[in-house]
């Protein structure tokens, strides 16, 4: 949650709980981490750059059923959490110069058809 400059003990903007005055560490949340690549003008190494933020008005909350003695008894466990959904996208680029001069030199023989 650093990362995306929140703090867990901070005032939840969760829309489910407006007005409560709850925390994220009460009401959950949904974090976003964007991580982009590429190797394209950089010689050949692999850049990265991540990005992480919250989405505003979401929480986070599930419910798990648990039987204590089956089929009798069973309890119900609510929980709130972080829910990290994270999205990777790049760009990654060769050059090989033995295909370049077969594509020009095939390039070359049709067009003098």
């Amino acid at each position: 949650m650093a990362a995306a400059g929140r703090d867990l003990d901070e005032r939840s903007d969760s829309v489910l709980h407006e007005g409560s005055g709850f925390s994220i560490r009460q009401t959950g949340a949904v974090m976003v981490v964007q991580i982009e690549y590429s190797n394209i003008q950089t010689d050949g190494e692999i850049k990265y750059t991540i990005q992480a933020h919250t989405i505003s008005g979401l929480s986070m909350y599930v419910e798990e059923l648990v039987y204590t003695d089956y089929p009798t008894n069973r309890v119900l466990l609510g929980r709130y959490g972080i829910l990290v959904l994270i999205q990777v996208s790049g760009r990654v680029g060769v050059f090989r110069f033995q295909l370049f001069l077969i594509n020009l030199v095939a390039a070359f023989a049709l067009t003098t058809m």
